[in-house]
């Protein structure tokens, strides 16, 4: 439903009021008082950044922030298309966090931390040149496919080791890994992804043992795959071969 350009008008006024009173305004609130562009997302997001070259925080739930990343996926495999290097690094390091993400699950398959990230550094790369937005995918689940078939590759061409145990990961393999982050950092590694114990914890579990929030767990869970070696062995400066 459209509504009369003076009732736009009155609304997006009373919204900007009620901004500029409380620092911010939901998106909720922004579709109710544009609704000619309720739908498009992009022209959405320009509303939203007026109000917030006003001061006036957009806060998003997660269905919008799930728009977001599509937007800006969209955009850049676009600028991609186009033969854009820099929008192609700004795609790769976006999701590079998918990558020692996806190794954690699958070190206890007896292959090495770096053998693990440079296949998934691979397959990020092979999803980057890949991808058609045209068709739909969010690029997201898109390059986690990849990434996965990369490091399943790497697992089952490696030769058994006699001295691991199935199951198990190697104490000082993982004090290697986790070397460099905070106690609390590798602790919180440990228990999401159960590298001590094999039992991975969700963020929730995880979170009450440190008396903390679900949320905050998942700040500092992506903190500390930021700090994680070998993060850059391959970049979208290395492309696949040709197959």
């Amino acid at each position: 439903m459209t509504g009369k350009p003076g009732d736009v008008v009155q609304a997006a006024t009373a919204l900007i009021i009620k901004g500029i009173e409380f620092g911010f305004v939901t998106a909720d609130e922004l579709r109710a008082s544009f609704p000619d562009i309720a739908l498009d997302p992009a022209e959405l997001l320009l509303v939203a950044a007026r109000f917030q070259q006003m001061g006036i925080r957009v806060s998003r739930d997660e269905a919008d922030e799930e728009v977001v990343a599509r937007v800006e996926e969209i955009r850049l495999a676009k600028a991609i298309a186009a033969g854009d290097d820099v929008a192609r690094q700004q795609l790769f390091e976006t999701h590079l966090r998918l990558v020692p993400c996806m190794a954690m699950r699958r070190m206890r398959l007896g292959v090495s931390w770096a053998d693990l990230i440079e296949a998934g550094n691979r397959g990020l790369v092979q999803a980057i040149e890949n991808f058609d937005y045209r068709k739909g995918f969010s690029f997201s689940k898109y390059a986690a496919w990849w990434v996965r078939r990369a490091m399943t590759g790497v697992i089952t061409r490696q030769p058994p080791n006699p001295n691991v145990i199935p199951g198990t990961i190697p104490l000082a393999t993982i004090g290697d890994v986790l070397d460099g982050l905070t106690p609390r950092q590798r602790r919180i590694l440990q228990l999401r992804f159960g590298l001590t114990d094999g039992h991975a914890r969700p963020r929730e579990k995880v979170g009450k043992r440190f008396g903390i929030t679900a949320e905050r767990v998942g700040e500092i869970e992506l903190q500390a795959l930021r700090k994680l070696p070998l993060l850059s062995t391959a970049g979208p400066g290395t492309r696949p071969e040709p197959r």
